[in-house]
């Protein structure tokens, strides 16, 4: 009984110790918190140069093609399941993901710095002096003067809890906290950002593919038309109607129309290694469908150059990297004033192994500091110097973001309306050149035209055909610029 009488006094005497402890910082913390004075300053938009309208185009109208989803944007089915395929494989996606988890990392990291730090340690040390050093000297003379078995040797066994806080009164840590989550959205804007490109990229790679096949069937139909025109001047030529000049230059336009042929193929395997890289895959053949060219429609919604801001996820990205920097601004400046730390730590400590978890063994220690930055060889004003230089320049980039998305969607627009217009008038040139070859071989037929005049128009057909479709590719480049400038392409729903 009397054992357990003394068991119980001396856990309730280390139970009062604790409370001591927790006491005491429990008075403290308050205190820390009292004088809490935040230097950090709240972030404002900055102004930027935003018009009203877009150049030549005045539309108020606020919807915009930007806000619709790409499966909704491009109607071909198969370009769809590129566009899927390349979002779940394409390597400059997936790496853009990594970067959003490590932000999210960090971010959390950021939301637990107001949390204190706490350790555990046990350990048990055993040291042996010489007994001719100046500690084993002194372990000499705590035991028998003279003798030469006294103890050289120490054994010290450590159980301890400790546990440190940084009190946040200028704002610093959450201004680091604001900045590693600005970083994490900037992640997420820089992904979306990566996202738009990749689905232009492959849009234009597809139609790319769809004008090659046409140029190629063009170019085909070619090659069958001279080697019919060979065959028929050298027909003139057995009958005295024309010369062996016209012959070789029949030949001629039959070799250049085999190189055409060459050329295109060599454009569409080139074109379907890229599109395979997109993919994600290793380089293969690319399915697709025929090209429609009923798909074209001159006048769609483009909404107004203030929507921008929230659509483009560049200039979200570049907006997110100027908080941050904004942030981190902040933190440096916090970093002139001074620093109040709470550490508390608590254990038993004991030279016998028996007593390690005695009464007697219990220790704590409350320690509240203060750091004031004196003299630091211009550390932390260079530090703030350069975030202030840095926040400058990234302001700057931003201004400059939002003023090249608005140049890009004007272009887009001049580039959208020229071609079609350019496309209308070509349409009419090749029917006009395709009435002027039939009319010129007929009087070839009829002995009132030579075969000069014969390669010319065939000629300015195959060059105007050749025209028409690049100018088709041109439109559909500038269809997918313009949606991808008014910030389409990442959203899905």
């Amino acid at each position: 009984m009397k054992i357990r009488k003394e068991e119980k006094m001396k856990t309730s005497k280390i139970k009062q110790r604790i409370q001591t402890t927790l006491f005491k910082s429990l008075i403290l913390l308050p205190f820390f918190t009292l004088y809490s004075c935040f230097v950090a300053k709240d972030y404002v938009q900055p102004d930027v140069s935003i018009q009203e309208t877009y150049r030549g185009f005045d539309a108020k109208d606020s919807l915009t093609i930007g806000k619709i989803p790409w499966k909704k944007f491009f109607k071909d089915e198969i370009l769809h399941s590129f566009i899927q395929k390349a979002l779940d494989s394409n390597f400059n996606i997936r790496i853009a993901y990594q970067n959003i988890l490590k932000a999210e990392a960090l971010y959390k990291r950021g939301k637990a710095r107001f949390l204190p730090a706490i350790g555990l340690n046990a350990s048990v040390t055993s040291s042996d002096f010489a007994r001719n050093s100046a500690i084993g000297q002194q372990f000499s003379n705590i035991g028998d003067q003279g003798s030469s078995n006294t103890p050289n040797r120490i054994e010290q066994y450590d159980a301890t809890v400790s546990a440190s806080w940084e009190a946040d009164i200028w704002g610093r840590i959450t201004s680091l906290k604001n900045a590693e989550y600005a970083s994490f959205l900037e992640a997420d804007a820089s992904y979306r950002a990566i996202q738009t490109r990749l689905v232009a990229d492959i849009a234009l790679s597809y139609y790319q593919l769809q004008i090659f096949d046409e140029q190629l069937a063009l170019a085909k139909r070619t090659v069958r038309t001279r080697e019919n025109s060979l065959q028929t001047i050298k027909q003139l030529k057995e009958s005295g109607q024309t010369t062996a000049v016209a012959v070789k230059q029949n030949e001629s336009q039959l070799l250049t129309a085999k190189i055409l042929v060459i050329e295109v193929e060599q454009q569409v395997g080139l074109l379907e290694n890229t599109l395979s890289v997109l993919l994600g895959k290793a380089p293969s053949e690319i399915s697709r469908n025929a090209l429609d060219h009923s798909n074209l429609i001159l006048g769609m919604q483009i909404g107004v150059p203030s929507q921008l801001l929230r659509n483009r996820p560049d200039i979200i990205q570049a907006e997110y990297e100027l908080i941050k920097t904004f942030q981190l601004t902040n933190a440096s400046q916090a970093s002139f004033y001074p620093r109040i730390t709470l550490t508390a730590e608590a254990g038993f400590q004991s030279l016998a192994f028996d007593n390690w978890f005695n009464s007697d063994s219990f220790f704590n220690n409350l320690i509240a500091g203060l750091t004031q930055p004196i003299f630091n060889r211009r550390e932390i004003k260079t530090q703030f110097e350069v975030q202030q230089a840095e926040q400058r320049s990234v302001l700057l980039n931003f201004k400059s973001t939002v003023i090249q998305a608005q140049k890009e969607v004007s272009d887009a627009l001049i580039s959208y309306f020229a071609e079609g217009n350019k496309f209308k008038l070509r349409k009419e040139q090749v029917a006009a050149l395709g009435d002027a070859e039939k009319f010129s071989n007929t009087l070839l037929a009829n002995g009132y035209a030579n075969y000069l005049e014969v390669l010319r128009a065939t000629d300015e057909k195959l060059a105007v055909e050749i025209e028409l479709l690049n100018t088709l590719l041109a439109i559909r480049q500038s269809e997918v610029e313009l949606y991808k400038s008014l910030g389409g392409g990442w959203r899905i729903n």
